[in-house]
Formats: structure tokens, sequence, C-alpha cells
């Protein structure tokens, strides 16, 4: 049996339109995120979607509110889906601290951000909703989750490392846009990371969610 499941980037902010770090900040979606959401909203409205779980962040949950709205499916925010705490990062040119940034994440996951939390630490946190959507998925439910460039990536590097975390898919930029839509599915063997369904053109990935 073949699972399917949705990941869904939180719509545009104005900071990733000024390609600023986001970190854990309640930056509100901006015009343009908002009318992606709706866009994800239409594409995922006949998917079946059987459950729906965001961050707790504005970003992420006004996102998740605006996909129920069409889906049909109850919206669940959750602390756990949180982006990593980037600390002193936050709110910064993501070219500026980019490298920093990649080399906490890839390099020395145990070292915590400057005033923030260890992406060790990040991982115990997201770890448990990560793994209840990937448990939907191989037990035939449609899923989905509205997520941050971080996970995005981790997803990513998981999914390509076959159940362990790929560096060198780590030291990449999340390459999943603010408001795209991208599949995870399950043959019954292994997962697969697809996407997008919808490509969208706007919108830095950038650094920090």
């Amino acid at each position: 049996m073949t699972g399917i499941g949705f990941l869904i980037r939180h719509g545009s902010t104005e900071h990733n339109e000024k390609g600023l770090t986001r970190g854990l900040t309640h930056v509100p979606l901006s015009h343009d995120g908002i009318h992606e959401a709706h866009k994800v909203g239409r594409h995922l409205s006949k998917q079946g979607i059987t459950s729906l779980r965001s961050s707790d962040l504005s970003r992420g949950s006004h996102t998740g509110r605006i996909l129920g709205a069409y889906t049909g499916a109850a919206h669940t925010a959750s602390g756990g889906l949180r982006p990593i705490d980037i600390g002193e990062y936050t709110g910064v040119p993501t070219e500026e601290v980019k490298h920093h940034i990649t080399r906490l994440i890839t390099e020395s996951p145990d070292e915590k951000f400057p005033g923030g939390q260890s992406y060790s630490e990040w991982l115990e946190q997201v770890w448990p909703e990560t793994r209840k959507f990937l448990l939907q998925i191989r037990t035939g439910q449609r899923p989905a989750l509205v997520i941050h460039g971080t996970h995005a990536n981790m997803l990513h590097s998981f999914i390509e490392g076959r159940n362990r975390l790929s560096k060198e898919v780590l030291k990449h930029q999340p390459v999943q846009k603010p408001g795209e839509i991208w599949v995870v599915s399950h043959d019954g063997e292994k997962f697969t990371y697809d996407g997008p369904l919808n490509k969208v053109e706007s919108a830095q990935p950038g650094a920090g969610s």
C-alpha cells in the first residue's frame, strides 16, 4: 500500500521577501503569503486530508487555519513544530549569517545558537511531530503538515539519508519555498520526498524559517 502526506511551507512574510531570518518571531503572513495559502488550500481541497497540523507561530497557524477552511480538516497548532531558535541571528539578513547557521547545524549540532538553542535540542523538540506525520502516512492516512524551512530541510535530509540525517542535504538552504506543497510518500518499504506540486517563484527559501 502506498501512503501519502503533504508538507506545506507556510506562506510568505515580509521577512522572507526582504531576505531576513525569522526564527521564533511571530512574523505575520504578508499579502502575498495569504494569497499563497489560499492557493494551497485550493490544491489540497480534493486530496482527502485526514489531519492538519502547524506550528503555533502566527505565520504557521494562519496558514493552517486557511487550509482548514478549504480541506475541512481540523487544524491543530503545536509548539513542537516551531522552527529552531536561532537567537541573536533572528531578524538579520540571511546572507550575513547563513554560513554560521549551516555550521551549527551540520558541524556543531550540540552547540547552541547565540541566545538560542542547539540543533540537537530542536531535533528532540520536533521529532515527535515528525514521527507522528510519518506514521500516519505508513498507516494509510493523508496528513498535512504546515512547516518552516528548517523542518523541510531536516525531513528531506532524513528521507534522502534513509532513516538517518544526510549532512550533504543539510548543508543546503531549504529548497521548499514559502507557499509550496511537497509530497512525502511511502511504498511499503521506503519514504520518498517529491515536489513541488505547485511552483512558487516569489519569496526566497531563506534560513531561520
